[in-house]
C-alpha cells in the first residue's frame, strides 16, 4: 500500500519540478529581453544627441552659405561699378576675391571634418557596443557618446571589493575588452575617471583612507590595467571628482549606485 502511494505522489512532485525549472527559465529570458530593450533604448538616445550635433553643424554651414553669397554679390557689385569707370581701387576687387576663395576653402573644410568626425565617433561608439554587448546587456557596463567623445562607465562594485583598490578578477576581463580596443586608437587621449562622495564609504579598524583616497588609488590602478594591456601610457590620465554631501551630512552606505563607478572617457587630441 505504502509504494503505492509512493507510486501515485512520484508523477505530481516531478511535474511540479519541471515547472519550477520552465519558470526560472521564463524568468531568465524575461530579464534578457528586459536588458536588451534598455540598450536598445541608449542607443537611440545616442543617436539623437548626434543628430542634434549635426543640425548645429549644418546651422553653422549654412551661416557659411549665406556669407559667401553675401561676398559673391559684393564682388559682383564692385566689378559693375568698375565696368562704369566709377573710381573703385581694383585691389578692393581682388581683396573680395580672394575673401571668397578663403571661405569656400573654409566651408570645404568644415564639410570633412564633420563628415569624419562623425565618422570616426560613430565606428568607435558601434565598436565599443559590439565588443562589450553583453558587460552592457547585464549592467556590468554603459557606453555613451556627446559631442565627439565616448564613455565607458563600470560600476565599482563590479571592479573592486569595498575599502580595496585590487581589482577583482571578474573585473579584469571587462578592462581587457576595453583596452585592447583603445590600444588601436592613436587619435585620442583616455581619461580614467573615479567618484567619490565624502563619508560615503565605510571605514574599518584597518583601513584609515579618506574616500578621496580610495577614489585616486582605484583611478590609477585601472589606469595602469590599461598601460598594462597595451594602451599608449602617454595618453593616459587618471581623476578623481566628488564633494561633500548637502546640508554637510554623510552619505550612507547605501548611496545611490551611479556615484560609484569608474569612467573611461576617449577624447579628441588637440
Amino acid at each position: 500500500m505504502i509504494r503505492l502511494v509512493s507510486l501515485l505522489i512520484y508523477p505530481f512532485f516531478l511535474l511540479s519540478l519541471i515547472g519550477c525549472v520552465a519558470q526560472d527559465v521564463y524568468r531568465k529570458k524575461s530579464d534578457e529581453a528586459s536588458d536588451l530593450a534598455k540598450v536598445l533604448a541608449e542607443a537611440r538616445k545616442k543617436n539623437a544627441d548626434l543628430s542634434r550635433e549635426n543640425e548645429e553643424m549644418r546651422a553653422k554651414l549654412d551661416l557659411l552659405d549665406r556669407s559667401v553669397a553675401q561676398l559673391e554679390a559684393g564682388k559682383k557689385s564692385l566689378e559693375e561699378l568698375l565696368a562704369k569707370k566709377q573710381d573703385t581701387p581694383a585691389v578692393r576687387i581682388a581683396e573680395q576675391a580672394r575673401e571668397i576663395e578663403k571661405l569656400k576653402g573654409d566651408l570645404a573644410s568644415l564639410h570633412r571634418e564633420r563628415e569624419g568626425k562623425v565618422r570616426d565617433v560613430s565606428t568607435l561608439y558601434e565598436s565599443l557596443l559590439e565588443r562589450m554587448k553583453d558587460e552592457v546587456a547585464h549592467g556590468r557596463a554603459a557606453i555613451g557618446e556627446l559631442r565627439g567623445t565616448v564613455t565607458v562607465s563600470v560600476p565599482e562594485e563590479i571592479l573592486f571589493h569595498d575599502g580595496s583598490d585590487e581589482v577583482k578578477q571578474v573585473g579584469i576581463p571587462v578592462i581587457r575588452k576595453i583596452a585592447e580596443l583603445l590600444a588601436s586608437v592613436h587619435d585620442r587621449n583616455v581619461r580614467v575617471e573615479t567618484f567619490f562622495v565624502a563619508g560615503g564609504e565605510a571605514r574599518s579598524p584597518g583601513n584609515r583612507r579618506l574616500p578621496w583616497e580610495s577614489a585616486a588609488s582605484r583611478a590609477v590602478t585601472v589606469a595602469a590595467l590599461l598601460r598594462g594591456h597595451g594602451v599608449d601610457p602617454a595618453a593616459i590620465t587618471a581623476l578623481i571628482r566628488g564633494g561633500f554631501p548637502s546640508g554637510g551630512g554623510t552619505v550612507p552606505d547605501g548611496d545611490p549606485p551611479k556615484v560609484r563607478r569608474v569612467e573611461i572617457t576617449l577624447i579628441p587630441k588637440e
